[in-house]
């Protein structure tokens, strides 16, 4: 059961490969096609095409395109056009290219008088171009058909015969139907991976073992650039070995010696003026500059005690001349508290005056007080007899008693009055003898405030004599600074020659002396040149040298190399020559920014001479030499010629080459004078002619940048990889040439382009510049993808 369940699902896998076989109608019509030569050559080859109608009737006069190329493998491969046959009706050609080994699908697309037709056939290099297949109906599918066919049979006979019963349903049990899906499944991923996942053009490892890089590129697909042969004004020149020197050369120097510890830079490296390019050993320098440096400091610290000093003086100056004033001071108070005593003498010898006759008169109020005593107390003594006798009453007696005590205590106070007056009379004495002695104090202090006076005054003349050394002090030390400093200054200058800095902007041409390594003064370490501008010389023989003038147009360009020449005019040009070589200089300075010319290189200088006539010219990047053979070994010289190139009709930007002779005249820069075989407005290839031939169709690079077209069909974007150049913006035709399905717009998600596609109008897209990637292309619905490639 397991060999039938086995050989049903290798059936029904056969039985669908032969159903998805190509078929070779092309809608109304039918198609033959098979190669030239025959079997299909890895290479050129051409491509006859057959077309007939549902009749069998010839097709003529229809517009045939053919394009060979393999399958999910865009190679860059064009389009080309088909041609008639003459004398074989319905018969066309077109040329085309099989680059490598393996299956390729030939679409041929017809429109004729029924209408629009495409078809597509398989063909494989190394086989028979009618053996690889292509047809609904052809001999393999129907022989394999027929083997499986008969196989089957033969088994269910056999089956039968054997008494085995055939039953077809345990083929259809679950686990074989999900292994058909899951087999099928695994088919379309693996399709999709390959056509969608591998980077373009590139190949599985048996395709890269089988590929032969040496086939040529596709028709049309050669890229070329292209200039027009036009009547210029020529002059005639001449053309020298020449060499580029510094506009400004300089030695970097040392002006003492010393060791070299620290140079950091190599020959070829960009410096700026005044920047350090090497430093020297300043360990004998460093103490010296040390000490000045403490010198400077010190005096300058000398200058600000001096200052200080004078201030200080200037103070003491301004106080003495205060203390003078207060000692003046001093002693007119002094005088007045003289006369004031003398006159509080007077005051004192009155005061003692009145208060003797103060006390006089307190005596005589005592004596009377002391008699009115005496008579109270005889009185009361009187009284207190008669009191105790009753002969008085007690107020009587009481009263007496009062008027005694009363006449005591006027004695008392009497006596008291007394002893206040004497007291007075010893206060003014003692006063009159204190005036006496502020007299003598107040002359004294008279006497000591003068001397002050004399003693501030000399000391205002000693502060003055000392701010005038203070003043003198400030101007030494001032002149210790400036010594000090010019000390600083000869020996930092001395530590500043070990520093070695560019003398102007330029580049390092030469490195003389390596670190370590000990130099002497004026020994060149380094070599600066300046190369913007640089200066450009030949030396140019007599003879042609008094052709040339200055101002005179020059083309640079460096020796040995194809490359657009700088142009500059001549700026001086010797006056004198070189008494062996016969030979003198010829100057020009170009501008040089970006340091396309650097010293020391040889270049090739053009040197205009003589008047401009008016030339057929081309580049001379187009112009190549063939040797001319002689007899045997031996050549006869060269033949100079171009490619030249006619626009092929209804096909822009595409051309045919041929190879045509030319006669060349004067040369002027990147120009070269064409003397016969060219005429104006003719084409001649300037870049990419290296393997081209005769009749070989070629694209202008100018076309192949401008012109991506896209073909949108149901069945894709053809083709569904294209390149385009780093940087720069293009345009992308896109052409809907079929009804339906999802082309009726196409999508730049990451662009955010979203245009509709009318049925066969070119619908042109602006893609900005881009950088090196890729982007994808959708059509509206996301079911068809493209791939933009950008290099």
């Amino acid at each position: 059961m397991r060999f039938l369940n086995l050989f049903f699902v290798l059936l029904a896998s056969l039985l669908a490969a032969a159903a998805l076989a190509v078929d070779t109608t092309a809608g109304p019509y039918r198609l033959s096609v098979v190669t030239e030569p025959d079997p299909v050559p890895v290479g050129r080859a051409t491509l006859k095409i057959k077309i007939t109608d549902e009749a069998g009737k010839p097709v003529e006069g229809a517009q045939v395109r053919a394009i060979a190329r393999m399958p999910g493998m865009p190679m860059g491969e064009k389009e080309q056009p088909g041609q008639p046959v003459p004398g074989e009706a319905g018969t066309y050609t077109a040329p085309t290219v099989f680059g490598m080994e393996g299956l390729y699908e030939v679409e041929v697309n017809v429109t004729g008088p029924q209408g629009n037709g495409k078809g597509v056939v398989e063909m494989t290099p190394g086989k028979p171009s009618g053996d690889a297949g292509g047809g609904k109906f052809t001999v393999v599918p129907i022989l394999i058909g027929l083997g499986v066919l008969g196989l089957a049979i033969f088994v269910i006979l056999r089956m039968r015969k054997t008494g085995q019963s055939v039953d077809p349903r345990p083929i259809f049990t679950l686990p074989v139907i999900g292994s058909l899906l899951i087999l099928a499944a695994a088919i379309l991923l693996v399709r999709y991976a390959v056509l969608n996942w591998r980077r373009p053009g590139a190949m599985d490892p048996i395709e890269a073992q089988i590929m032969d890089m040496s086939a040529p590129a596709p028709e049309g697909t050669t890229a070329v650039s292209l200039a027009t042969a036009e009547l210029k004004p020529i002059a005639a020149t001449v053309t020298y070995t020449g060499q580029a020197v510094g506009y400004v050369e300089t030695d970097v120097v040392p002006r003492v010696s010393g060791t070299i510890v620290w140079m950091p830079y190599y020959v070829g490296q960009q410096v700026k003026k005044g920047q350090l390019l090497a430093r020297l050993d300043t360990s004998q320098t460093e103490p010296e500059v040390a000490m000045r440096s403490a010198g400077v400091n010190t005096a300058q610290q000398e200058v600000s005690v001096a200052t200080s000093e004078y201030n200080m003086a200037l103070d003491m100056v301004s106080e003495a001349r205060a203390e003078v004033s207060m000692a003046r001071s001093d002693v007119a108070e002094a005088e007045a508290m003289l006369e004031a005593a003398k006159q509080g003498r007077n005051t004192a010898a009155a005061e003692v005056a009145s208060a003797q006759a103060e006390v006089q008169a307190m005596q005589a109020d005592l004596q009377s007080a002391q008699a009115e005593n005496e008579y109270m107390q005889a009185d009361l003594k009187r009284m207190q007899q008669l009191h105790s006798q009753g002969a008085v009453s007690g107020d009587e007696f009481q009263k007496a008693q009062a008027d005694a005590n009363k006449a005591a205590a006027m004695v008392r106070g009497a006596r008291e009055q007394v002893r206040k007056a004497e007291s007075m009379v010893r206060s003014a004495r003692a006063m009159a003898k204190k005036v006496e002695s502020e007299i003598a104090a107040a002359q004294k202090k008279v006497q000591q405030a003068q001397a002050g006076l004399r003693a501030k005054q000399a000391q205002v003349r000693r502060a003055q004599s000392g701010a005038e050394a203070a003043r003198q002090g400030i101007g030494k030390a001032r002149a210790m600074v400036q010594e000090s400093v010019a000390g600083l200054k000869g020996a930092t200058t001395q530590r500043g020659y070990s520093e070695l800095r560019a003398q102007t902007d330029g580049v390092i041409t030469q490195r003389q002396i390596s670190p370590g390594q000990t130099v002497s003064p004026g020994q060149a370490v380094l070599k600066v040149a300046q190369i913007n501008p640089i200066r450009l010389q030949a030396n140019v023989p007599e003879g042609d040298l008094a052709r040339i003038e200055v101002g005179a147009r020059v083309s640079i360009t460096h020796r040995g190399r194809d490359e657009q020449p700088a142009v500059a005019r001549v700026t001086s040009v010797s006056p004198s020559l070189d008494a062996q070589a016969r030979t003198g200089i010829v100057e020009a300075v170009l501008a040089n920014p970006s340091r396309r010319f650097l010293p020391g290189q040889f270049v090739t200088m053009s040197i205009t001479v003589g008047e401009q006539a008016t030339d057929l010219t081309i580049p001379v990047a187009a112009v190549q030499q063939d040797v001319v053979p002689g007899q045997g070994t031996i050549s006869t010289g060269t033949q100079a010629f171009v490619w030249t190139a006619s626009p092929i009709e209804n096909l822009a930007g595409q051309y045919t080459v041929s190879r045509t002779p030319v006669e060349l005249g004067d040369v002027m820069g990147d120009l070269v004078a064409v003397r016969e075989g060219l005429r104006p407005g003719q084409q001649v290839v300037v870049q990419g002619s290296g393997n081209l031939r005769a009749g070989q169709t070629v694209v202008s690079t100018a076309a192949a940048r401008e012109t991506q077209t896209v073909t949108v069909t149901n069945a894709g974007f053809d083709p569904p990889t294209i390149s385009l150049a780093a940087g720069k913006a293009t345009t992308v035709t896109f052409v809907r040439t079929e009804e339906g399905g999802c082309g009726e717009e196409v999508v730049f998600p990451t662009l955010n382009i979203r245009k509709e596609l009318p049925l066969n109008e070119p619908v042109p897209i602006e893609i900005p510049a881009q950088k090196e990637g890729s982007l994808t292309f959708t059509c509206g619905m996301d079911m068809l993808r493209g791939k933009v490639v950008v290099r």
